[in-house]
């Protein structure tokens, strides 16, 4: 499982690797050719209603990508990725759907953000997301 391993600084150390490219730096192995073409991930994680983060293959997936992704999941998650030290991409994603406590009021918060990225202009978007992805991953 998953959770248990993040206090393995092992698997945080593959995981930084992978991620800034040392092994494989183009990563789309993460996903089928269909959805490298997409602007960003929906992630569903295994755990949404739950007293603890749960961070997955799913999630790392969103990671390698370097493709911005909201994550549903529990309460707080983006913020156990950045205590990790992983970026997410807080200039794209209002990402203040992390800290709702209430597992319906986040989705509903989520589904709003979700209708707001469909509604933004594409170049600025793009032109938002091809600077931030020359910046490495990890902090």
């Amino acid at each position: 499982m998953v959770t248990q391993m993040l206090d393995n600084q092992a698997f945080i150390t593959r995981t930084h690797s992978a991620i800034t490219g040392e092994r494989n730096s183009d990563n789309h192995h993460c996903q089928p050719l269909f959805m490298q073409s997409a602007l960003w991930n929906f992630v569903i994680e295994t755990v949404g209603d739950y007293p603890k983060q749960h961070i997955s293959e799913k999630t790392i997936k969103a990671i390698l990508t370097k493709r911005p992704f909201i994550i549903n999941g529990a309460q707080n998650t983006l913020s156990l990725l950045k205590d990790l030290g992983f970026k997410t991409f807080n200039h794209l994603i209002d990402e203040s759907f992390d800290t709702i406590e209430n597992h319906q009021d986040r989705m509903d918060r989520i589904l709003q953000i979700v209708e707001d990225l469909c509604k933004q202009d594409l170049d600025q978007f793009l032109s938002h997301y091809l600077a931030w992805y020359e910046l490495p991953l990890v902090a």
